[in-house]
This record gives structure tokens, C-alpha cells and sequence, in this order.
């Protein structure tokens, strides 16, 4: 197992310089990080290029890999900069790029193949499917759903030659990673362009369909944190080649500890687990790797960390704190650590010790004088507990990490002989050990001395200036003659010459790549051809059942999309059901997330729709494109909303590397602008886009279920009791908002905004949008009547090219239908920052 360990590389976040130090210094084999622009964590500090160049240099003479992620959706307007950014990043070295925009990954493969790619886990790749369709894409690595088992991961690397990546310890997101719109709808910023308000982790209460509370509020979104380390040896077993660690926004000293741990751990060695419960954590959990934990994966009580305990508040006074420690060695209070009392009434305080004094009892008294930090002692009360949620040690400690020490050994031979040149010899050793020279010399014939002859104190003086540079003199000899002369400058230059000479020896060799003008035009990504003259566009409608399929047929949709699986506990869809659908021209819906176990499943119900003559597909994740190779089916296809299609090379790379590909629908986060520059350039192309216009907006797909977990008491050792059998549930913030929460056959939940969508009164800009050949009505969770209503006005809408009041008279008459709730216009004049 161990050897199996020792290829199991451990990869640390790093959100800026101090915490890449403290990474590499601490163990890690390999850091993930983003330059300014285009990183999943826009907040982060993040790295200027010419100071990455050096950190580059640095991990890697230390045998350190270094990643950069550029891994949000891109517009079309930032492309060009996209890809120069990635040209450069190429040439200072870095050795993969993680990416999640289908389009940039294109544009990357076709015009600079020599540049690895890494799938980022924003791509939602959860099964052997998927990571066979990101190879053919020329990805060597993909980084799989935070969702997957160890047995998952194990069958994706029997069938797949891809490097595998998965989180391993660090903050989790309920939502599968790229599917996530719940910060961008409710607040305006993507997740998917690295900017996410974390909705989730605030407060909400489960209500059913009467707005009648199920069990407490609380934090029901907010997960645990993850933590693996028990399992590296199983991670390594089935697979893994990378242990991901969270945490581009956390400080230096989360980075140090949580990389040392895991390094030992790696190493068979004993870790400190207290170090990694003080670094951070919301409590931990494994997630899904070793079973369903249900309500054991959350954390409900608290979003944020939660630190260590220390212990009770044992006396209140107005001058001091007496805090009683619990029994561990690792209770212990010092200045500078901060303190967080969880108090029976009002709300948790937090304060910074200023000072502290241990007691013979085992207790320990806070003076109340200085602190930093408001107390309101009238709300304490005896008995409350007290935990530490920063350790002034811990800080300290990771303050020291992340310093650039000079740890590399330099061994040097000069060799100065009258009137000839004088030779440097420099030696260091490579990251895997193997010793490595160079030679250096100047252009410099050695006189003799006049007044002060060189020496080895002179050579030691000059040739040890390596501060900051990484190195130290771990050895100087010398074959110098008598009464020489050696100016410092002629000594410096040759140290740096050798030091260059020898790093250039040492380091990985990168092929410069040339920034190429054309691949920037996003126009050639396709074939151009004149805009033709075209109509109004189709009526799409998807729907959830046969019956709303012909109800909305016969009220004039002109295409019918319907969804391939079921709500939970409905009956499942039949031959005859099929037949029916495939009579009135439906298209089948694939879903976003299959997991391993589940592909058989979806062969053969895609089997089971060719058989029924099912007139296309919808594709929603690359799985879906493996599978209908695997059964030689080649329906006409459309790249659904999950699949993230931000810019107009990402559309059109679905087209050029799918021939049946009829549409891609665009991304809901794209503004009117955006839609019709877009839609524009796919015209121009000969290609078609989808926009949706109304219905459903799903801001979540999770594989928790807070209705199993709240009301169902599922958890890892406890079965659901179907809890969601008898009515409809949301859940309800603090502001009194609901958004409605449905579970699928699967047990998976979608989570939806409490306002639907409504475009109806931009219906005559959205006509006028080139390219856009078909708009979208999302009538999921419709009774078949009340879908055909809102089909036929849409329907006369189009037809009728109506004024102004009315288009506004018929959206009242929709209101009406959903029972009077208001509607939003989502991101089609605002856009995602």
C-alpha cells in the first residue's frame, strides 16, 4: 500500500504568496493557484505573472508541481485575454491548466496542444463515461465531483486512462460543482465566474406546501467539512494520482497544517489531528466516499468554523473569566489565540485574549481589561462552552512556513589561474537527488594583484551572496594562484551565470509557445457564412410527463422536450408512454448526473427511446455523449443548459466535435447583450442557439436531500422513511423567500427560485436576436392543463406580434396561472458579474 502511497501526490491550495510557501515548505507535492483573471476564487489575493514566474521556479527546484486554474465561464469579449493569459502561464512553467469552459478548452487544443489540460471539477465529471469523453477532449486529467465513492473512483480508473484528482480535505459544496446557481440568482454573483455569496450557508427553514414547519431551522444547506486522511491508503488503492485540499481563500497557516498533515500521513507518520481541527473546520465528515451520510453530512448549527473546544465557562464577573478546561493536553489558552463562548441566549460572542493565567485546578482566568473584541456579560451564563477558533501558536507556526528560506545546497570549485579566464564549477542536486554540474565563466583574463590579492575569504564573501535565491553555500573549494586579482563584479557575475546555468539544468524544459493572432478570433472557430434570412423562432417546451407532452402539442409547441426520469415515488415511464411521446415528436431529456452505478440504467433507457423513435436527444453532461456513441445512436442532439455554454466557441466546439448537434442552449447567466452578440456570431456560422424564456429556474442539483435529511431522518445509519410521499416542500429563508425543493427517483435533490422566469414582455427584442432559433419554456412540475395554458399564450404571443399592453396583459394572465407569485426576469438585463 505504501508504494502505492508514495505516487499519491498531495496538492495545497494557494491564494497567495505566503500560503504557496507555507504549502511547499510544509510537504506538498504540488500547488493549485489562479493568476489575477479567470479563477474560481476571484476574491483571493491571487498572483501577478512576473511573481508567479519565480514562485514556479522555486516549487519546482524543490520537486513541486504548480497548477493554475482558469476555471470559470468566459465571454467572448474575454478570450482573447483568456488565451494569452494561458500562452503565458505555458511559458513561465506551470504545469497544467485547470479549466471548466468547454470553449477555452477548444480554443487551447486547436492552437496550442503542446499546454496540459486538467478538467476542473466545475465540469460536474462524475462517472467512467464522462472522463472518456474529457480524454477524447485531450484532457490528461480530471479533477471527478466531490459526490463520488471510492468505489466510484476505483471503476472510472479500471476504464479510463485520465489522471484522476478528487478533494480530499476542505469546505464542501452542496450543490455539484458547475451546476450552482443559487449566488448568481439571488444575489447577481456567479459561482461559475468565481464570485459565489455562498447562499448556502445561511439559515433556512423547511416548510411543506402550507408553509408549515418541518423540523428546526437552521444552517440546512451548510455542509461539513471534508477530511480523508484516514482513507489515503483506500484513495491510493482505488486510483486517486491527486489528494486535493481546499482552501484557496484560507490563511498561510491552514495551508501549513493541513499540507503537513497529510504529508505525513502520506509518509505512514503520525499527524497532529487537533492542528487540523484547529486550522478550520465545520466539523468533519467523508462525505460520500464510504457510504450515504443523509443529515450526518451537515452542519447545522454553525456555517463558519468552528475551532476546538476548550472547555465551560465556570465563574462571571465583571472584571475576569474563569474558563474550566477539559481534560486534554490540548486544552490551553495564550495571548493572541481567539475565543468564541457559545452562549445559551443571544447569540455567540468572540474575542481575542489579550492575557491569561493557568490555575493549579485546571482552570484558567481571562482578565476582561483589554480585550479585544465586546462582551455583553449580562447574556453568559455559567456552563457555556468555549471553543478556540484561532490559535496564536498555530499562526505563528504558519508564519514561519511560509517563508522563502534558502534550503537548496550549492556546491562550488573555482578555479582561478594567472592570465587565463577564471571557471566556476557549480553543483546542486535535481528534486529526485541525482547530482547535477554546470561550468561558468567570464570573459575576464586574470591579471596580477597590485594591492590586494584574491583569496578564499574574497571567493566565500562574493560566491555566498545567495539570499533570497533559494540556495546556500553548502560547499566552496578553490584551485586559486597566489597574488591574483578578482573584482567582486567579475565574482558576482560569474555566480549568477553558474546559479542560472545550473537552475536551467535543473529545472523541467518548457517549449516556448508564440502568441498566435489568429487564434484569438473567435469568428474562425467555425465555418462563416452570411446570415440567413430566417423567421420567428420555435416554441420549445419541456415537461415532465406523456400527458403535458400532448397538451402542450396540441397547444401549439413546436418542439417537445421531455424529461427522462422521475419524481419521486411516480410511476415509471412505460413502452406505451414512449410511444406516445415519440407520436407527438418529444426529445428525451438526458439528466445532469448518472452516477457509475447508474450507467446501465441509462443505456438502456436510451436504447428503450431509439426503439420508440424519440426524435432527439438533450444532452446536459458529457456522459451522455458517450453513451449514445456506445449504443451507435446518432439522434439529432442538443447541448443542454448544464452544460455551461457561456461564449459562442464553446457552441460552436459542440457542433464541430458532435456532427448531429442541432442547438446548444445558452447559459441563463448571460444578459440580452451577451445573448445576441452570441447568438450573432453563431449565425454567422451556420449554427442555432436555445434560450430559455420561462418556467423553472433550478439554482440547485445536490445529491443530499434536506427533506430526507430534515423530515425523512436519513442518515448514514438510517434509511429515509419517504417523507416526501405526501406533499410539496421549499425551503424559506430568513427574509420569509421560498424556493421549492423536489427529489428525483434518484433521491437527488433540485432546488428552485421562489420567482419564475418571465421574458414575455422582451419577446420582440428576443425575436429580433440572430441566431436564437428556438425559445424555451421550462413547465416541469405543470399539471398537463395548466402547461397547455401557458403554451398557447406563449404561442399567440409569438404568432400574434402583439403591442405592448398586450404582451403585459398576457403576463398577467400567467401570474394568474401561478397562482398570482411574482416573476423575475433572471440575469436578462443584469448579466453575472
Amino acid at each position: 500500500m505504501q508504494n502505492n502511497l508514495d505516487n499519491l501526490e498531495i496538492l495545497a491550495p494557494a491564494g497567495s504568496r505566503e500560503a504557496f510557501l507555507a504549502a511547499v515548505n510544509s510537504g506538498a507535492d504540488a500547488v493549485y493557484l489562479a493568476a489575477k483573471n479567470f479563477g474560481a476564487r476571484a476574491y483571493a489575493d491571487n498572483f501577478e505573472l512576473p511573481e508567479l514566474a519565480g514562485l514556479v521556479r522555486w516549487a519546482h527546484l524543490r520537486g513541486a508541481a504548480v497548477y493554475a486554474a482558469m476555471n470559470t465561464l468566459l465571454r467572448d469579449d474575454e478570450l482573447p485575454a483568456a488565451l494569452r493569459q494561458a500562452v503565458e502561464l505555458h511559458n513561465l512553467g506551470v504545469d497544467a491548466l485547470i479549466v471548466q469552459d468547454w470553449g477555452l478548452a477548444d480554443l487551447l487544443r486547436e492552437n496550442y496542444p503542446q499546454i496540459a489540460l486538467n478538467a476542473s471539477t466545475q465540469m460536474t465529471l462524475h462517472n467512467a463515461a464522462a472522463v472518456r469523453q474529457a480524454e477524447k477532449a485531450g484532457f490528461k486529467r480530471v479533477i471527478l465531483a466531490r459526490e463520488v465513492s471510492l468505489a466510484d473512483i476505483a471503476a472510472i480508473h479500471a476504464e479510463c486512462r485520465a489522471e484522476l484528482e478528487v478533494f480530499g480535505h476542505g469546505a464542501l459544496c452542496i450543490c455539484f460543482s458547475g451546476q450552482c446557481l443559487f449566488s448568481s440568482l439571488v444575489g447577481g454573483r456567479s459561482g461559475n465566474r468565481g464570485r459565489c455569496a455562498q447562499p448556502c450557508r445561511l439559515k433556512y427553514q423547511l416548510v411543506d406546501g402550507n408553509g408549515k414547519p418541518v423540523g428546526e431551522a437552521g444552517h440546512l444547506l451548510s455542509p461539513k467539512d471534508l477530511n480523508a486522511i484516514e482513507l489515503l491508503p483506500e484513495l491510493a488503492a482505488a486510483g486517486v494520482a491527486s489528494l486535493k485540499i481546499e482552501g484557496r481563500m484560507k490563511r498561510p497557516e491552514y495551508v501549513a497544517a493541513v499540507s503537513a498533515a497529510y504529508a505525513a500521513a502520506k509518509r505512514g507518520e503520525p499527524y497532529d489531528e487537533q492542528k487540523l481541527r484547529q486550522a478550520f473546520n465545520r466539523d468533519f465528515t467523508q462525505a460520500y466516499l464510504q457510504t450515504e451520510p443523509g443529515r450526518d453530512l451537515m452542519s447545522y448549527e454553525r456555517p463558519s468554523n468552528r475551532g476546538v473546544k476548550l472547555g465551560r465557562l465556570d465563574k462571571i464577573s465583571q472584571r475576569e473569566l474563569l474558563i474550566k478546561l477539559d481534560n486534554t493536553a490540548d486544552a490551553t489558552v495564550r495571548p493572541g489565540d481567539g475565543l468564541e463562548i457559545w452562549v445559551s441566549r443571544g447569540g455567540r460572542q468572540g474575542f481575542v485574549v489579550k492575557d491569561c493565567q493557568l490555575l493549579p485546578d485546571g482552570r484558567v482566568r481571562l482578565p476582561l481589561a483589554g480585550l479585544q473584541g465586546a462582551l455583553h456579560l449580562p447574556n453568559l451564563v455559567v456552563g457555556d462552552r468555549v471553543f478556540k477558533t484561532a490559535d496564536s501558536a498555530l499562526q505563528n507556526a504558519g508564519a514561519v512556513a511560509a517563508a522563502a528560506y534558502d534550503t537548496l545546497p550549492l556546491y562550488l570549485h573555482f578555479v582561478g589561474r594567472l592570465a587565463e579566464k577564471p571557471l566556476l564549477q557549480a553543483s546542486g542536486a535535481a528534486p529526485d537527488g541525482a547530482r547535477t554540474t554546470v561550468l561558468a565563466t567570464a570573459d575576464y583574463q586574470i591579471p596580477a594583484a597590485q594591492k590586494r590579492p584574491a583569496d578564499l575569504a574574497l571567493l566565500q564573501k562574493q560566491l555566498g551572496r545567495l539570499g533570497g535565491s533559494g540556495w546556500y553555500l553548502a560547499e566552496l573549494t578553490a584551485d586559486l594562484d597566489e597574488g591574483v586579482m578578482l573584482p567582486a563584479s567579475v565574482l558576482n557575475q560569474l555566480r549568477r551565470d553558474a546559479l542560472a546555468a545550473l537552475e536551467e539544468k535543473l529545472l523541467p524544459p518548457v517549449k516556448r509557445l508564440k502568441i498566435k493572432d489568429n487564434s484569438y478570433n473567435i469568428e474562425k472557430t467555425g465555418p462563416v457564412k452570411s446570415p440567413a434570412r430566417r423567421g420567428r423562432p420555435k416554441l420549445a417546451v419541456l415537461v415532465d410527463s406523456p400527458a403535458a407532452a400532448i397538451a402542450v402539442s396540441e397547444a401549439g409547441a413546436d418542439l417537445l422536450y421531455w424529461r427522462g426520469w422521475q419524481q419521486r415515488f411516480a410511476a415509471p415511464s412505460t413502452a406505451a408512454d414512449l410511444r406516445r411521446l415519440a407520436t407527438v415528436g418529444a426529445w428525451g431529456v438526458l439528466p445532469t448526473i448518472a452516477l457509475q452505478a447508474e450507467l446501465p440504467l441509462w443505456r438502456r433507457r436510451l436504447a428503450e427511446w431509439r426503439q420508440a423513435g424519440l426524435a432527439g436527444v438533450l444532452v446536459n453532461n458529457l456522459w451522455g455523449f458517450e453513451l449514445l456513441a456506445e449504443i451507435d445512436w446518432q439522434p439529432p442532439l442538443l447541448a443542454d443548459l448544464a452544460l455551461n455554454t457561456f461564449n459562442s466557441a464553446a457552441a460552436l466546439a459542440w457542433r464541430r466535435q458532435y456532427t448531429n448537434m442541432q442547438r446548444a442552449a445558452l447559459s441563463r447567466e448571460l444578459n440580452s447583450r451577451q445573448l445576441e452578440a452570441v447568438g450573432r456570431r453563431l449565425s454567422a456560422a451556420g449554427f442555432k442557439a436555445e434560450v430559455q424564456v420561462f418556467g423553472n429556474l433550478e439554482v440547485m442539483n445536490s445529491r443530499h436531500c434536506p427533506l430526507g435529511a430534515v423530515g425523512g431522518g436519513h442518515s448514514a445509519g438510517r434509511a429515509c422513511s419517504g417523507f416526501c410521499r405526501t406533499n410539496n416542500f421549499s425551503l424559506r429563508d430568513e427574509k420569509g423567500f421560498c424556493f421549492p425543493v423536489y427529489g428525483d427517483e434518484f433521491c437527488r435533490s433540485h432546488i428552485y427560485n421562489g420567482y419564475q422566469l418571465c421574458l414575455l414582455e422582451e419577446l420582440p427584442l428576443l425575436v429580433s436576436m440572430p441566431g436564437v432559433a428556438a425559445l424555451r419554456l421550462d413547465l416541469q412540475y405543470y399539471a398537463p392543463e395548466a402547461a397547455a395554458e401557458v403554451c398557447r399564450i406563449w404561442r399567440q404571443a409569438l404568432d400574434g406580434g402583439q403591442s405592448a399592453e398586450e404582451l403585459a396583459a398576457a403576463k398577467r394572465r400567467l401570474q394568474e396561472l401561478n397562482g398570482g407569485q411574482k416573476f423575475t426576469k433572471g440575469h436578462f438585463f443584469r448579466g453575472v458579474e
